[in-house]
Parts: C-alpha cells; sequence; structure tokens
C-alpha cells in the first residue's frame, strides 16, 4: 500500500499576467496484492478528493485536471 500528495503552486499565464489560479493538492492511494508467483493485481486512485484545479493556463483559457480515476491492473507472468 502507498499513497502521495502533488503539489503545485500559484499559476499565472505567460501573456496576461492580469489572472491566476490558485495553488492546489491532490491525493493518491496505490495498493497491489501479490495473489501466487503468476499474479499480481494493482489498484489505483488518483485524485481521491475529486479536486477541481487548472491543469494548464493559456492567456484566454484553462485546461482543467483529470478527475478521480481508479485503475485496476492483473500482471501475469508466464
Amino acid at each position: 500500500m502507498g499513497g502521495g500528495l502533488n503539489f503545485r503552486s500559484k499559476q499565472t499565464p505567460n501573456r496576461n499576467p492580469g489572472w491566476s489560479a490558485p495553488s492546489y493538492i491532490t491525493a493518491d492511494l496505490m495498493a497491489e496484492y501479490k495473489y501466487n508467483a503468476a499474479w499480481i493485481f494493482k489498484a489505483n486512485l488518483n485524485n481521491v478528493t475529486n479536486k477541481l484545479y487548472a491543469d494548464a493556463l493559456y492567456s484566454q483559457h484553462y485546461i482543467p485536471g483529470s478527475g478521480r480515476v481508479f485503475q485496476l491492473t492483473a500482471t501475469t507472468t508466464f
């Protein structure tokens, strides 16, 4: 099991310093389970709190960051 925090400070677009997006923190979680020698299962949960944030800023618009994402992965060896 594991977890992490992602922090980004306040952002201002290059060509329009009249506005900015606030800083934010998102949290991620991960768990891994080894079923046997051949199978491993992993679960990832990104942006646990479903925080709304600006991922990229431009002079007239912004691109929102991704919301809560859950991924389940199975890995096998043979």
